[in-house]
C-alpha cells in the first residue's frame, strides 16, 4: 500500500518533482479553449510567465486575437508579476472581455 502523505514523485530532498495549477478562462477565451478551466501540472518551481507562454503555445489564436494589455490575468486572486513562482493548489484566472473581474476562491 502507498503512503499517500507524501507526494508520488518527489527529489532527493523531499521536495515534489511537479504541481498541479488549476487555469480558468472567461467565457470570450472559453470561445477559444472549448473548456472553462484545466488542471495543468508543471514543474516545481515554474514562474508564472511560462505558464502563460505555454497557454499562448497551446491555444495560438489567443494572442493573434488578443493583442498585449488586452488580457488580464490573476494567481490566486491577484494580479502576478512575470517572476512569481506557481505553487501546488495555485489558481489562475486568464479573461479577455469587458472589465476584469476576480473570481471567487474554489
Amino acid at each position: 500500500m502507498r503512503d499517500i502523505s507524501k507526494p508520488r514523485h518527489v527529489n532527493n530532498m523531499g521536495v515534489p518533482e511537479s504541481i498541479t495549477v488549476v487555469v480558468r478562462y472567461d467565457t470570450e477565451l472559453q470561445k477559444i479553449t472549448r473548456v472553462a478551466s484545466e488542471t495543468v501540472v508543471v514543474s516545481t518551481n515554474c514562474v508564472f510567465i511560462f505558464l502563460l507562454q505555454t497557454i499562448f503555445e497551446c491555444y495560438p489564436a489567443i494572442p493573434k486575437r488578443y493583442p498585449p494589455g488586452s488580457i488580464y490575468m490573476f494567481l490566486n486572486n491577484k494580479g502576478p508579476s512575470e517572476f512569481d513562482i506557481l505553487s501546488d493548489g495555485d489558481s489562475i484566472h486568464i479573461g479577455a472581455a469587458g472589465t476584469p473581474q476576480r473570481t471567487k476562491k474554489h
